[in-house]
């Protein structure tokens, strides 16, 4: 495996509660994400940019976990084979909209090894 940072998560968009989400969602999950908060923040402080991000682990495709996929467009994504049927299921049925379908994802089914040194 290549040395790089791994993340775990991005977390939600900056602009989720003005332009992402829609109204439902605003009002089920209201976020406030401050100028100094969220990841693009963190990785600032911590002296890192988006594009030192080389691995991307996403727990599931929620807004509120993956919002912020699109600023690490370099980085190789890892998500459960499950949650990206169960996500690709629910968007052909209209029942959500996810911007995914240009993405290469890896998909992590149970006890298979993804890199070496990386489970």
């Amino acid at each position: 495996m290549n040395e790089g940072l791994i993340l775990f998560d991005t977390g939600c968009h900056p602009e989720a509660m003005t332009s992402r989400w829609n109204e439902e969602n605003r009002l089920r999950t209201p976020v406030t994400i401050g100028e100094k908060e969220g990841v693009l923040a963190a990785l600032k402080m911590l002296g890192y940019q988006c594009c030192d991000v080389r691995y991307v682990v996403l727990s599931h495709l929620h807004e509120d976990h993956a919002g912020c996929l699109e600023f690490f467009p370099q980085a190789q994504v890892f998500v459960s084979d499950r949650e990206l049927t169960q996500t690709m299921r629910s968007y052909a049925l209209g029942e959500i909209w996810v911007a995914i379908s240009k993405r290469h994802y890896t998909v992590a089914a149970p006890g298979r090894k993804l890199e070496p040194g990386f489970r």
